[in-house]
This record gives C-alpha cells, structure tokens and sequence, in this order.
C-alpha cells in the first residue's frame, strides 16, 4: 500500500492510499495522481488528478474554510462531503455531482460537473462559473472505463460479476464470460465493481494478469494476456 507524503514541488503518485501529515495538503507546484478515493484539504499551486471519491474535502478535523489558490482538481467521481472553499484562480472537473459552501472570498472559480453542481453561502464574494451535466472533461483528461475492453461489472457478493462480454474482447478469447464472478486479479482482492475496473485497467497496462472467478459452480483462474490493447 503506498502512502507518500505531499511536499513542495514534485510528482506525487499514489496507487490504494494518500496520507500527509497535514491532511492532504498539496502545495508549491506539486502534481498529485491517485488511484483511490482520498481526503484532500488545502490546494495552493497545485495539480490534483483523481480516479475515484473525494469523500471529504476539509481542513483537517476543524470548520475552517479550504484555502486554494492556482489550483486544478480533476476527479473521475463525486466530492462526498459539502466543503467550505476560500480562494481564487481554481479549476475544478467533477465526473459526478459537486455541492460547496463559501464562508469567505472565492473568485475566478470555474467549477464543471457530469452531475450536479452548486455552491452556495455569501453570493456577493463570489466570482464563478457553476456548470452541470457537462458531459465531457473540460481539460481533456479521460479516465479508463471497462467498456474500452468489452466488458461491464457489478457489485457481486464478495467480487465483480461480469454482466457484459463481449465476443471479441480479450477477456472473453481468455476463458471468461458472462455470470463469472471475479475475485482476485493476481494478487489483489476485487471486493466490487469499482476495484474490478482499477484492478483490470492496472493488468492491461501491466500487459497480463491472472484473473480469480466464480462459475459454473467452481473456482477457476484465467490467465489474460492483453498484448496491445491500449495501441501503444
């Protein structure tokens, strides 16, 4: 499990966990990349591209307003929590929905949403473009979706059940069909349909992968070899 620590400048790459001592604060030119869902508090200079939740955005544990400042937030999910923002110059593209309060100046903000967007509190110090259902990513950042390898999941009892594969993927030329529940991809657990999606995307660009299913009243394992999926 990785958990790097945030610091002044620098790339920052974080695959199942992200943890600072300060709550996520990201600063000085700094580039975050996660795999996982997180917690994120202040934002001053930096870039923040996130493949899952944010399931809290606060300044450690207090009411304290978020401050950000040239910041750009990209999250392939939803914001979970409703944060206090304070800053200005800040760029934020949420897959899903985005809900937040001000409580102080918040200006040249541009928030894009695939879902809901809102933010509310003192209207008059507040300079901004809201916008939702925005049905591509403003930035050109585009996040791996199972459908790109013929396949769909959902949450299964203790995995993944494929719901969808299509003839021609390479998933179906290696073993796997509809109704297989998978569990495991290689030595990671798959608990859900969200893991499953991480967990295919990391073997395809790792380039094979052994898949752990349920079917056909047995367990089984399916080892894929994805050669060039990604046209690299």
């Amino acid at each position: 499990m990785d958990t790097p620590s945030a610091s002044s400048g620098g790339v920052i790459v974080a695959r199942d966990r992200f943890a600072t001592e300060r709550t996520n604060v990201v600063f000085g030119s700094t580039m975050l990349f996660t795999n996982c869902d997180l917690e994120l508090g202040n934002l001053d200079g930096a870039l923040a591209v996130i493949d899952g939740d944010i399931t809290r955005w606060a300044y450690r544990e207090s009411e304290a307003a978020l401050m950000m400042w040239d910041a750009t937030v990209i999250v392939r999910g939803s914001v979970l929590s409703e944060p206090a923002l304070s800053g200005e110059r800040v760029a934020v593209s949420i897959g899903g929905n985005f809900g937040a309060r001000t409580t102080g100046d918040l200006k040249d903000v541009a928030v894009f949403a695939g879902g809901t967007a809102k933010i509310s509190g003192k209207k008059e110090n507040i300079t901004a473009i809201i916008k939702s259902n925005v049905k591509e990513n403003p930035f050109g950042v585009r996040f791996f979706e199972t459908d790109e390898l013929g396949v769909r999941a959902e949450d299964a009892d203790g995995g993944a059940r494929l719901v969808r594969v299509d003839a021609t993927s390479v998933l179906a030329a290696h073993g796997l069909k509809t109704g297989d529940v998978v569990f495991r991809i290689d030595e990671t657990r798959v608990p859900n349909a969200k893991e499953f999606r991480r967990e295919l995307r990391r073997a395809a660009v790792n380039g094979n992968g052994v898949f752990w299913v349920r079917g056909d009243g047995a367990r089984q394992t399916r080892v894929v070899h994805f050669g060039n999926v990604f046209g690299r």
